[in-house]
């Protein structure tokens, strides 16, 4: 199959929720394409691989979870304030009203918000502390901290273990 006429990730989420019955909110900026084959595999899993092939997670306990829309507000968002922008919010509000009519009259129970450390290319920066034998660092996610921060700190973890003794911590993102 020519890449070109492979499933858009969107399309596949949204199969996921037609057939399962579940409430799935999707961030505007998710993309990309779903390449797999599976033979005999409950969908509860199947979701979870193509999740996992796109750095993308989900919860299932009945919560909505909704994030994103950083971008309405850019000059808001920087610094180090950790509080929810009302811009953001709303326009959170708007997405879920629009894309989910149905939820948007329910109560909000928790906001949260949190510094981001952005890099050039968009990829977390690794390394070496200087002057601390054996600690390591991670910043830069650039937004990405909750899809990327499980692989990046497996990855940590391994080479505080030694199990990635010869492997350079920046390999990571080549």
């Amino acid at each position: 199959m020519q890449r070109a006429e492979l499933p858009r990730l969107r399309a596949v989420l949204r199969t996921f929720a037609e057939i399962t019955g579940l409430n799935l909110v999707i961030d505007p900026d998710v993309k990309g394409i779903v390449d797999v084959s599976l033979h005999e595999v409950p969908w509860d899993q199947a979701l979870d691989i193509i999740l996992k092939a796109n750095r993308l997670g989900y919860v299932a306990d009945g919560t909505v979870i909704l994030g994103g829309r950083r971008q309405v507000a850019e000059s808001q968002e920087v610094g180090y304030l950790e509080s929810p922008t009302g811009t953001v919010q709303g326009a959170l509000e708007e997405f879920l009203e629009g894309t989910f009519p149905r939820l948007a009259n329910r109560p909000i129970h928790y906001r949260w918000a949190g510094t981001m450390g952005f890099t050039s290319d968009g990829l977390p920066v690794l390394g070496h502390v200087d002057h601390a034998p054996g600690a390591l660092y991670a910043v830069g996610f650039s937004g990405h901290g909750m899809s990327l921060g499980f692989a990046v700190g497996r990855h940590l973890a391994r080479r505080l273990c030694s199990e990635d003794a010869g492997e350079e911590v920046e390999e990571l993102f080549p």
